[in-house]
């Protein structure tokens, strides 16, 4: 082993100075490269130079080490492999693994000189390079000032801080000087320092002295004071030490003095763990290149050098990004500069015990050896014709010019796939095969496009592809934005390999997806994909009956964009109506948008005519667009307008002529500004005629309402909007006498336990000639609380208590004079007592206090308030056998203690009972209020309510008992009745009026509602009225079964009286093209039937037929008036209809 070492160190050496040198020389030139600049501007001489690059050298020198490690493990290497070296050392008994001890060896060794470089020689020459470059290069003192940065300016004494530096002036802002004692802390704190001849000065500061227990002893402003520290302040700022200029001694007592004064020690921590980082990485290189170089026997020494640089780039590069992590503390600090020696590491290790091993052979041979598929490459390199086509397939032979391929063969040309079954080729004299023909499940793939086929051709030299009967799906969003998928079946289709479009002939389309009840069919089509589909001689066969025949057809494939061309016909009155519209996007982007439309009343012989259009540019500032419309040989409108749609704004102009009105308009406006804050909107318009403005409005600006919110606290800044408009006189004129309004306002709860706070602010102003007109503010604040001081329950004694302590304020400042305040405050409280069954406590209590300040500030006792509710009475539970009772009794009386005099502070006195029974499945409870005459205890009124419950009844009861009424104490009882049984309710509402002669007159009405399950989950939900003495009745029923999309709803009105019926019958689904509503009318005195609704619209599987009328029935049948349509359900635009608007409407085109 002795041997082997000396041997690998022999020949290390030469190979590592090598590495070494050449990475001091690179990182040199590239420091020279920094500097070039400043150097040529600051005149610094050439010897300065080299003693700039001197001081440097010792930092390159044990950054390159790891480099120097890496390239003389990878140059040795692989010359011990190109000369069988390691094949005779593994003769000898040596395995490739032992191999790895030398490199170790030297790694440890080389370790050590890196960290005691690290520790001594590097932080003082770092430190003279500085020296160097504020000297020789900056030539000013304070050139080179580090800010916010603590300076230990003496030793654990001292502190001086530095917030900002002008380097132009040299002078520093934001200073902070500690002075620690044992007895007492002393800060200095300045806005700024100044040199002046050869001190230093502190301007606008304070002085603060805390004693060694935290108290402020001292506290005291100055003007100017004198900077008093041992040395000159430049010493201290200008050579500011950074972690690569301190040994691990002095960056150890940094990172303690930072830590203890509160600030971030993450970059020194981080500086403190990459030195030993950095000193340990020449073992941590050393196992993964010995590792990896005989892992996959690394032989070229080109290589080598291109592995060093790979790895280098690597380690140090993921090195110092993981340290930037750690300095701000994305990253543990401790942890960051470690972790490309873990990874290193790992990895490292990982092959060092795969080496000799099978799984290292498993891992590399797959690399090496080529099984499976015959892959064979041609590369196409004839004139017009140099893309590489690839085909692969099992079964290939090739027979002079002709190549044949059997089984699942692909093809991989430019951006296509094409799958087949089977297929052969043409080759030309190079071996280059020029044509194929493949058949079988052919599948031709372009992007997102995919085309199948039974058999397909392809000419790699014309570009030419022909495919025969063809299927393929061609996907767009209708008006609606859902997704419809056009199904297309072709005879042939052409196609260019490097275009989209496709050509067919012989084409169905449809698109039903199952059982197709429809098609178009069309002798020929052009697709151009995401775009639009033009079809030529078409005819509609619905169930296989040709229905319609079209010269051509259009369809949109574009979500956004509409149709190229798009014809109606309608028919109404005598009148043919045909209107036709052209889409069309120009080579350079351009677009025009025409619409013409003739009317022609063949009875009058008469013909209207009209046209618009749309002509789009795109310009510079965005796109440009022309229209106007034409009507009858009368022009309306002329309009130019410019848009642009940006990312962090939309901006739209317009320009425009009304012909009709001899006026003209110019309008701005741009939309969702994006912020930070949200998205503003602002716009301006003026309106003139005959070079006179009538109106304008200079500025219309909104801002985003702002919410921050926190579990319930929130704060809230609404909208705020300004308008500045002028009157109608001269532009200038205008803006003189211009009116400008301001509104906004702000609303916030703010929650702190029990504690709420709500404060609401608005604010509007009117501004007229510059001037200011009036102005509103008004600011209310409500702050609450909630305590309970007091809670007690033990034995026969019960305390409870709730105090609710409020705040108000309210201010109001109208513009001129007009000042109102308002300020309240007070509480609400409770409590309660019970000894044994006796109780005691206040119900309520409320204490306010109002000051209004109109217009001085008034204590008005009117608006006062400090009344009590109090009670006394008898609380207790009573069980006999197994029935519970509950009785609560009580005498309450309530003071309005405002009242002056003590005999008007009595207000009035009332009873309360509550008495509740609970026995097995039987439930009970009444609750009474009896209002008491205030002078004595007689009885005026008392009010009942409660309820009776057995098993699945439940009656609620609630009536006045008026004791001053000896012939009919209660007048009506308000009864509501329920059943509940599982998921089933029955409910039924009536009131009854006593003394009544009959039953109708004593429950004059009943209301009732119902809600059933079947047994197969169905829902019935509905309900049954009678009203008017039963004179009239109402039902109403909506079904719907388990699981169903389908539900039924019935309404019926039936008048006795009148022999008079109004019913509706509805049905619908949860799609909206499944449902139908019929209302009619049933006169059965007079026999008249009429019907008011009748609306029906059926999906009959890709179609949907919608049918609307107002018909009568009976005494005689008579159509009023009806619309029909008849339109394919996932592009409802395409339709035939009629409409009492439009007539015939025919809009399949």
């Amino acid at each position: 082993m002795q041997k082997l070492i000396k041997y690998i160190s022999k020949e290390f050496i030469s190979p590592f100075f090598m590495g070494l040198i050449g990475f001091i020389v690179f990182v040199s030139v590239e420091l020279l490269y920094q500097l070039s600049d400043i150097i040529v501007r600051n005149k610094v001489g050439i010897d300065k130079l080299f003693i700039l690059i001197a001081y440097h050298i010792p930092y390159f020198l044990v950054m390159g080490i790891p480099v120097g490690i890496l390239f003389s493990i990878f140059w040795v290497l692989s010359r011990l492999s190109n000369d069988n070296e390691i094949i005779a050392l593994q003769s000898l008994g040596i395995p490739s693994k032992r191999i790895v001890i030398p490199f170790i060896f030297l790694a440890i060794i080389l370790s050590f000189l890196t960290f005691s470089l690290y520790d001594t020689i590097v932080p003082k020459s770092n430190m003279k390079a500085k020296e160097a470059i504020s000297k020789y290069v900056y030539k000013n003192v304070e050139a080179n000032i580090e800010m916010n940065k603590f300076v230990e300016v003496e030793k654990n004494k001292k502190y001086l801080y530095v917030r900002k530096i002008d380097k132009d002036s040299g002078i520093l802002y934001g200073l902070l000087l500690y002075e620690v004692d044992y007895s007492k802390t002393t800060v200095f704190h300045a806005e700024k320092a100044f040199k002046d001849k050869d001190k230093w000065y502190m301007e606008n500061g304070r002085i603060f002295r805390l004693t060694d227990d935290g108290l402020l002893k001292l506290d005291i402003t100055f003007k100017k004071l004198e900077l008093d520290i041992s040395k000159n302040v430049e010493e201290y700022l200008r050579f500011s030490k950074s972690p690569n200029d301190m040994t691990t001694r002095e960056l150890k007592h940094k990172i303690e003095i930072t830590q203890k004064l509160g600030g971030d020690a993450s970059a020194l921590i981080v500086g403190y763990q990459e030195k030993f980082s950095n000193s340990f990485a020449p073992i941590v290189i050393s196992l993964l290149g010995v590792a990896l170089s005989l892992f996959i026997n690394l032989r070229s020494k080109s290589w080598s050098v291109i592995s060093t640089f790979v790895l280098v780039v690597l380690y140090q590069g993921s090195g110092a990004w993981l340290s930037a992590l750690g300095k701000e503390r994305i990253l543990n600090p401790y942890l960051a500069p470690w972790i490309p020696n873990i990874i290193f590491g790992i990895v490292g290790i990982i092959l060092f015990v795969l080496l000799d091993t099978r799984a290292a052979y498993k891992l590399i041979e797959p690399l090496k050896r080529v099984f499976g598929t015959i892959i064979i490459l041609i590369l196409l390199s004839s004139q017009g014709f140099s893309e590489k086509v690839y085909i692969e397939s099992p079964n290939i032979t090739i027979e002079g010019t002709k190549i044949t391929f059997e089984g699942s063969t692909i093809i991989n040309y430019k951006d296509s796939i094409i799958k087949a079954q089977k297929g052969f080729g043409e080759l030309n004299d190079e071996n280059k095969i020029i044509k194929a023909s493949l058949f079988g499940n052919v599948t031709y793939i372009q992007d997102k496009r995919t085309i199948e086929a039974s058999s397909m051709e392809i000419n790699f030299e014309s570009k030419d592809v022909v495919l025969n009967n063809t299927y393929s799906i061609e996907s767009f969003k209708n008006k609606n934005k859902k997704t419809v998928k056009l199904r297309v079946w072709s005879g042939i289709s052409e196609k260019k390999t490097d275009e989209d479009v496709v050509f067919s002939k012989k084409v169905k389309l449809t698109t039903c997806k199952e059982c197709p009840t429809y098609y178009f069919k069309a002798s020929h089509v052009t697709i151009y994909p995401e775009q639009f589909l033009v079809a030529r001689d078409v005819i509609l066969e619905f169930f296989g009956i040709p229905v319609f025949y079209f010269p051509f057809y259009f369809q949109s494939l574009s979500g956004e964009k509409e149709a190229p061309f798009i014809a109606a016909f309608a028919f109404k009155e005598d009148t043919i109506t045909i209107s036709v519209k052209i889409n069309h996007t120009f080579a350079n982007n351009s677009s025009l948008s025409f619409f013409q439309e003739y009317a022609r009343n063949v009875k009058e012989d008469k013909l209207s005519q009209s046209m618009s259009y749309t002509y789009t540019i795109p310009f510079i500032l965005g796109t440009l667009a022309i229209s106007n419309s034409i009507k009858d040989n009368s022009f309306s409108d002329l309009r130019l307008s410019l848009s642009k749609k940006l990312e962090l704004l939309n901006f739209s102009s317009s320009l425009s002529h009304s012909f009709s009105s001899n006026t003209d308009s110019f309008s701005i406006n741009i939309k969702d500004i994006k912020t930070g804050l949200g998205k503003f909107s602002l716009s301006s318009s003026f309106l003139w005629k005959d070079r006179n403005i009538t109106s304008v409005k200079f500025l219309n600006l909104s801002t985003p309402s702002l919410t921050k919110k926190y579990k319930k606290t929130f704060f809230k800044i609404n909208s705020t909007r300004i308008n500045i408009t002028g009157p109608a006189t001269k532009l200038f004129e205008s803006w003189k006498e211009k009116t400008v309004s301001i509104n906004t306002s702000f609303d916030s709860q703010i929650f702190n336990g029990n504690k709420k706070n709500t404060i609401k602010i608005s604010y509007s102003s009117l501004y007229q000639k510059d001037e200011l007109k009036n102005f509103n503010l008004y600011i209310k604040n409500d702050i609450t609380d909630n305590y309970k001081p007091l809670k007690y329950n033990k034995d026969i004694f019960f305390l409870d208590s709730s105090i609710t302590p409020q705040l108000k304020f309210a201010f109001r400042n109208s513009y001129p004079n007009k000042i109102y305040n308002y300020y309240a405050y007070g509480l609400k409280a409770n409590f309660k007592t019970k000894l044994s069954i006796f109780q005691y406590g206040i119900s309520d209590y409320q204490y306010y206090r109002v000051l209004v300040n109109e217009p001085k500030w008034v204590s008005n006792p009117a608006t006062h308030t400090n009344k009590l509710t109090d009670f006394m009475g008898t609380e207790f539970n009573l069980k006999i056998f197994d029935v519970k009772n509950f009785f609560d009794l009580r005498y309450n009386r309530t003071f309005d203690f405002m009242q002056e005099k003590a005999e008007d502070r009595f207000i009035t006195h009332f009873l309360t009972s509550k008495y509740t029974l609970n026995y097995n499945k039987l439930s009970f409870e009444n609750n009474t209020r009896t209002d008491l005459e205030k002078e004595k205890i007689d009885f005026i009124k008392t009010k009942f309510n409660g309820f009776i419950k057995y098993d699945i009844f439940k009656h609620n009861y609630q009536f006045d008992y008026d004791h001053k009424n000896e012939i009919m104490p209660i007048t009506v009882i308000n009864n509501k009745s329920e059943i509940i049984f599982g998921k089933n309710k029955i409910e039924i509402n009536y009131d009854y009026y006593l003394k009544k002669e009959t039953f109708k007159e004593s429950i004059p009405q009943i209301k009732s509602k119902y809600l059933f399950y079947d047994s197969n989950g169905g829902r019935y939900e509905g309900n049954l009225n009678f009203f008017n003495e039963y004179k009239n009745i109402h039902y109403d029923l909506k079904y719907k079964s388990k699981g169903a999309k389908q539900s039924l709803i019935l309404n019926l009105d039936y008048d006795i009286e009148n022999e008079y019926l109004k019913t509706g019958i509805g049905y619908n689904t949860s799609t909206k093209y499944d449902w139908a509503k019929i209302s009619f009318i049933y006169d059965i005195k007079n026999n008249v039937w009429n019907f008011t609704q009748f609306e029906l619209n059926k999906r009959l599987i890709c179609w949907s037929l919608y049918f609307k009328g107002d018909l009568k029935l009976l005494p005689k049948f008579s159509l009023k008036s009806f619309e029909f349509k008849f339109f394919i359900t996932d592009i409802p635009e395409k339709s035939v209809g009629y409409t009492e608007e439009k007539g015939v409407d025919i809009n399949l085109f």
